[in-house]
């Protein structure tokens, strides 16, 4: 499927820009990688410069983000890991963990529309425990976005964004470096993920006002960081050819893992 946004997007860029462009140049990088084992992130990556550059056939890029283009399953999970280890070391919310597991599940098995029934029920137990302004409470509200977007019901899951977004800016400082680090990240992530919410729905100037802070595009980032550290789990991987060098590296030169 990757080759195929690739492969338009190329044809499209080359009709309307020189050859040397910057557009064209990472239109041409992602057909490369569109269908290189082990490089969703090269791809992403690509198709990210386009979105910052706005050139070339951005109702293609915007389509690519509006099925998902984005959205890696494997990075949710991991998300949710961390989730349930967090869920796990909480003696309060014992309670809650067969309800976790049954959105792990979910998602687990791309059943996204129960993921979106699951998450709200384990919600309300984290809500009882330690009320709605937790941290905690904002992870678990994240991944019932995800579930919206997974089911392209992006107007829902920008809302779900926003609410996340919220929490998070009120949030009270980490009290050390390790969980203002992770506090920094949580947020700039949830920048980044309204921010392209906001592009896919065409709502392009609340998007800008978002990319307009840096944080977001840090986030930007280091959501590419995320599925580059997905891919480097891949049981086969290409090789980075020299004539198209890693975009992906290039960015993480400038995010510190």
């Amino acid at each position: 499927m990757r080759t195929l946004w690739a492969a338009v997007l190329v044809v499209a860029s080359t009709a309307v820009y020189a050859s040397e462009s910057e557009a064209v140049k990472h239109a041409q990088h992602a057909r490369f990688y569109g269908n290189a084992a082990g490089r969703s992130a090269e791809f992403a990556c690509s198709m990210r410069h386009i979105q910052r550059l706005n050139q070339g056939p951005v109702v293609i890029v915007r389509s690519w983000f509006r099925e998902g283009g984005m959205e890696d399953l494997r990075v949710v999970l991991m998300s949710a890991i961390d989730v349930w280890a967090k869920v796990k070391a909480d003696a309060q919310l014992n309670s809650s963990k067969d309800q976790f597991d049954k959105l792990l599940g979910a998602f687990a098995n791309k059943n996204y529309p129960q993921a979106a029934v699951e998450g709200p029920r384990l919600l309300e137990i984290v809500k009882a425990n330690r009320g709605a302004n937790d941290p905690l409470y904002a992870d678990v509200l994240e991944l019932v976005g995800e579930a919206k977007a997974f089911q392209r019901q992006h107007d829902e899951a920008l809302a779900v964004y926003l609410s996340v977004l919220e929490l998070r800016r009120k949030a009270k400082p980490a009290s050390d470096s390790k969980a203002a680090y992770e506090a920094r990240v949580s947020l700039a992530r949830i920048m980044s993920k309204a921010a392209d919410r906001y592009w896919i729905l065409a709502k392009d100037p609340d998007a800008a006002r978002l990319r307009s802070d840096a944080n977001t595009l840090y986030g930007d980032e280091r959501r590419i960081a995320d599925i580059d550290m997905s891919d480097q789990l891949a049981s086969t991987r290409t090789p980075i050819d020299p004539k198209f060098p890693s975009c992906v590296d290039a960015l993480l030169k400038r995010v510190p893992r």
